[in-house]
């Protein structure tokens, strides 16, 4: 068990894990579960601070990865099934109180242009089907009203083009 001191008038302690810096090659951090040969492996939860203030915010939490000449990749995966389905990722907002709205999930391309790319699973399997997107807007109330889909190029001196289209069929329709 590591931790940091608990406190009833100030803030408590901070914990900080960190490796050396190099003129070279720094170090990693590397943090894992064990794994198991039988019954489930264990997780690994990591979970900012709640408060009980309600003029007050929880706790953040902020990943990034590094800055250089070439930036650093970030890749966040859900686990494969070696005997069934591979393991589901989810990327939820947290919600709000009854008089205000939930928070909001923002996927953004990085400056210089960068794109996003929304792309349902391949398979090999013949007969098999690829996996499908789907964009579907909230529900509301039994007396409310539900979210709406908007899909539109941004405003520029030449506005981008919005394309729809299916794939090519090499057999069938």
């Amino acid at each position: 068990l590591v931790g940091s001191g608990a406190a009833s008038d100030a803030a408590s302690g901070q914990l900080v894990l960190s490796t050396g810096s190099s003129d070279k090659s720094s170090g990693s951090v590397v943090i894992s579960s064990g794994d198991s040969s039988e019954g489930d492996s264990a997780g690994i939860s990591l979970a900012a601070g709640v408060t009980s203030d309600s003029d007050s915010m929880g706790g953040s939490i902020g990943v990034s990865a590094g800055a250089g000449g070439q930036g650093g990749a970030m890749e966040l995966k859900s686990g494969a099934g070696t005997m069934g389905h591979g393991g589901d990722l989810h990327v939820l907002a947290g919600a709000g109180s009854t008089s205000t709205s939930g928070g909001k999930v923002h996927v953004m391309g990085g400056d210089g242009g960068g794109e996003v790319l929304l792309q349902g699973g391949t398979t090999s399997f013949d007969g098999a089907v690829g996996g499908q997107i789907t964009l579907v807007s909230g529900t509301s109330s039994s007396m409310g009203q539900s979210g709406g889909v908007t899909l539109s190029s941004a405003d520029d001196a030449a506005s981008g083009a919005v394309y729809l289209s299916s794939g090519e069929a090499s057999s069938g329709l």
